[in-house]
């Protein structure tokens, strides 16, 4: 079942690739002039490598907040394994999947904060993507009110970002009603694993400042991915597209390509780049979906060199050096 998945997703981004380029939204003649601007695409995959440093920073401070003592240099290790992972196995066993199986073999003591941290860490990302937008709709609000869809796009993406941090602060301020509520279902499997989840969560009630932090790298990360972003669609045209424009419509593109429908989010990111690049003025919508597949190219090339990370690791099963042992987890 796990393979006919993976095989579905393969053949969907094979479908609306085909379908692209046979409708005119991709020219495979502009993507090949891409690669003659080899120091545009060496400067994105700079980039992309300062993103995976940037996040495997953030998921570290994560994991110290919770007194989980993992040595920065496996930190990042984990974290180039976990790029690797959700680039060649999307979706049946993701990247964060793979830095969970090896995190709690090396915090056995506090498996559900170590695992909560990749949630923590996937919410802050999220929520700092969204801001993105939001920021660049205030920078360009005469383009924004002129703009049916994209008043509507802004909505969605402010809805988002409500939800996130409603969500998450709900969780915090009433993660201790809630536990007690999951106390009197204790003997069902799943509430159990809902509360290590939600007690885990309440510890950050206490770490504010990490949070802030969190969601201040996560801007910063996403900031270098929407340059990245802008360089590889000056390698593709001359076109008059500015950071003040992406900053606008890429983040949201890139959300569509974290839905895991097809590896790496290949086809459905072409899709979405498409049809918001179609929205801004003077732009047209081939120039998105053309240097979204330039941007996935070069991704993807950065992330396959975790193999290295993958291969070398030493997986130090129940290290007790590596964790400081300061919370107790509840028991199931």
């Amino acid at each position: 079942m796990r393979h006919l998945s993976t095989i579905l997703k393969i053949g969907i981004a094979v479908a609306l690739i085909t379908w692209m380029v046979k409708t005119g939204r991709l020219d495979p003649a502009n993507l090949a002039s891409a690669f003659r601007r080899w120091d545009l695409l060496l400067a994105t995959a700079a980039l992309f490598y300062c993103q995976i440093i940037i996040t495997g920073s953030r998921w570290h401070m994560l994991l110290r907040s919770q007194g989980i003592r993992l040595p920065f240099r496996d930190t990042m290790a984990l974290n180039f394994i976990g790029t690797l992972f959700n680039t060649v196995i999307p979706g049946a066993v993701g990247g964060d999947v793979m830095k969970g199986y090896y995190l709690s073999r090396r915090a056995p003591g506090q498996r559900s904060l170590a695992i909560t941290t990749l949630l923590v860490d996937r919410v802050l990302g999220l929520m700092a993507l969204l801001v993105m937008p939001l920021i660049a709709a205030a920078w360009n609000m005469d383009l924004v009110l002129r703009s049916k869809a994209l008043r509507a796009v802004m909505i969605l993406a402010a809805a988002g970002l409500f939800a996130g941090v409603a969500g998450f602060f709900l969780a915090l301020m009433l993660g201790n009603r809630l536990l007690a509520m999951l106390d009197r279902l204790d003997r069902f499997r799943p509430a159990q694993v809902l509360r290590k989840v939600l007690w885990a969560i309440v510890q950050y009630r206490n770490h504010a400042a990490t949070i802030a932090a969190g969601l201040a790298l996560g801007m910063l990360n996403h900031l270098l991915g929407i340059y990245a972003f802008l360089l590889c669609a000056r390698s593709i045209s001359d076109a008059d597209l500015n950071l003040q424009q992406c900053l606008l419509v890429v983040p949201l593109g890139l959300v569509t390509t974290a839905i895991p429908i097809s590896p790496a989010g290949v086809g459905v990111g072409q899709a979405a780049f498409f049809t918001l690049f179609a929205l801004i003025p003077g732009l047209t919508g081939q120039l998105g979906s053309e240097a979204c597949t330039v941007y996935q190219f070069v991704m993807v090339a950065v992330f396959l060199t975790g193999f290295g990370a993958y291969v070398f690791y030493r997986d130090e099963a129940a290290a007790t050096t590596a964790v400081s042992a300061t919370t107790t987890e509840p028991a199931a």
